[in-house]
């Protein structure tokens, strides 16, 4: 019978594909995640390529932390079933049906709605490639700069 050493790290390279190091608890030991069904598989926020001079070298941008948050329902205290909220507008009282709903920015009592096509208007264009201009000290960076970090 093995006997459990603790936590085994995964190999940063996982079937040709970059894997990031987490753990699992199975049957009292402590084994990788492998890519299954069942287990979250990092995915890129962004794949493209760094450069410097001539050299081209393909990269992925990983999150390095995963938030966890918990979310609830409500239920009915007797039956159990869930409790669903109906949208009534402010101004009439009237139940509003989903496709006569719109976005809106509020601007101090005045409202700008915002269609689906100004959404896709704002997509900032995709960049496949980041440019290294030059290299600064760490000190020159404003920790305003590390509001969540990445693996590249």
């Amino acid at each position: 019978m093995m006997q459990n050493r603790g936590p085994i790290r995964s190999r940063m390279f996982n079937e040709g594909r970059f894997a990031l190091p987490r753990l699992c608890s199975l049957k009292g030991y402590w084994k990788p995640l492998t890519a299954n069904r069942k287990s979250k598989t990092m995915r890129a926020l962004w794949k493209g390529s760094i450069g410097f001079g001539l050299v081209n070298i393909p990269v992925g941008l990983y999150s390095a932390t995963e938030e966890s948050n918990l979310t609830f329902v409500s239920l009915d205290k007797a039956s159990k079933g869930r409790i669903r909220y109906k949208k009534v507008s402010e101004a009439t009282g009237k139940e509003v049906k989903a496709g006569d709903i719109v976005k809106a920015y509020d601007l101090g009592g005045d409202f700008v709605t915002v269609s689906e096509e100004d959404f896709e208007k704002a997509i900032p264009t995709k960049k496949d490639h980041i440019e290294i201009v030059q290299f600064v000290d760490e000190k020159q960076i404003d920790a305003l700069y590390y509001e969540k970090p990445y693996y590249l």
